[in-house]
């Protein structure tokens, strides 16, 4: 229908749009730096890793906790085990030695998809809950203490009261034998 070939018109369009998207409107230069920014801002541990387990990226937390290189280790050597491999929804409790410290963080799984449904990568978000549970731990021990008072607290009113109540009764029992009961 036409008498020339409109593949080049179409390229030049297609190329001039993604250098307006490209440097007008920063496309790749915002999007990476906000995420990079996001991520290392939190104060959560992120862990961003591919199909077999092998950590993509980790934000600026999980360097500062882990003290080594992230990227290209795999996630069972960095944590002491493959949270991935838990099955029992998306929430763990993992117990992680770090120098001669266990630290205790909930993590969450969540995976990456295309719109075919096909995991592209799997993000663990790590909260570190070592203060929390060293709370509740102290709370329990509390807990016992409080127990353990009031127990002997218990008993030893009810001996004191036992012990004053048996003076009582057996007075009243010495003025009942009196000869005169009246007084």
């Amino acid at each position: 229908l036409y008498p020339f070939d409109a593949t080049s018109t179409g390229f030049f369009v297609t190329a001039s749009l993604f250098m307006f998207v490209a440097f007008r409107l920063r496309l790749l230069d915002a999007l990476p730096v906000a995420r990079r920014t996001v991520l290392d801002e939190m104060d959560d541990v992120v862990f961003v890793l591919d199909e077999d387990g092998l950590v993509i990226t980790g934000n600026e937390r999980a360097r500062e906790t882990f003290g080594q290189e992230l990227v290209g280790a795999a996630v069972s050597d960095v944590l002491g085990t493959d949270p991935q491999k838990q099955t029992d929804g998306d929430h763990d409790a993992l117990a992680v030695e770090i120098g001669t410290e266990t630290r205790y963080f909930d993590v969450t799984r969540t995976s990456v998809t295309d719109y075919r449904e096909n995991v592209l990568a799997r993000v663990l978000v790590c909260r570190d809950v070592t203060e929390q549970r060293r709370r509740e731990q102290a709370l329990r021990q509390r807990e016992k203490e409080l127990d353990l008072l009031k127990n002997l607290q218990s008993r030893f009113l009810r001996h004191n009261l036992r012990n004053e109540l048996n003076v009582v009764r057996v007075n009243a029992e010495l003025i009942v034998d009196e000869d005169e009961p009246d007084d």
